[in-house]
């Protein structure tokens, strides 16, 4: 629950209740987000069954740590390769995506 805030108004006696001021969202086109939602999502699990089907490897112990450090490299792992090459992955989608939604 988020707390309201009380601004004034150009009347001193009188308050208006103000919601806080959100974070601007990044300035990304749709294009990007759109490259990045999906090759990122594809990626992600691509490694995801990567690593299931390897197995635990006895180099570096079955923590928690190494889980979260796994996890941690797959997913910069996937944001780069969504970002090298997910366009060429993405176009047929997004054309289909811009001509649902009047986007071109």
């Amino acid at each position: 629950m988020q707390a309201t805030l009380f601004q004034p108004t150009s009347q001193p006696s009188a308050f208006t209740l103000q919601p806080p001021q959100a974070e601007p969202p990044e300035d990304l086109s749709t294009r990007e987000a759109f490259d990045g939602f999906v090759a990122g999502t594809l990626f992600r699990e691509m490694l995801k069954s990567m690593r299931t089907s390897m197995g635990e490897t006895p180099y570096f112990g079955n923590g928690q740590a190494n889980k979260i450090f796994r996890e941690r490299l797959d997913g910069e792992l996937a944001d780069q390769l969504a970002a090298t090459s997910g366009k060429s992955l993405t176009q047929d989608l997004y054309e289909a995506f811009g001509n649902q939604t009047g986007l071109k």
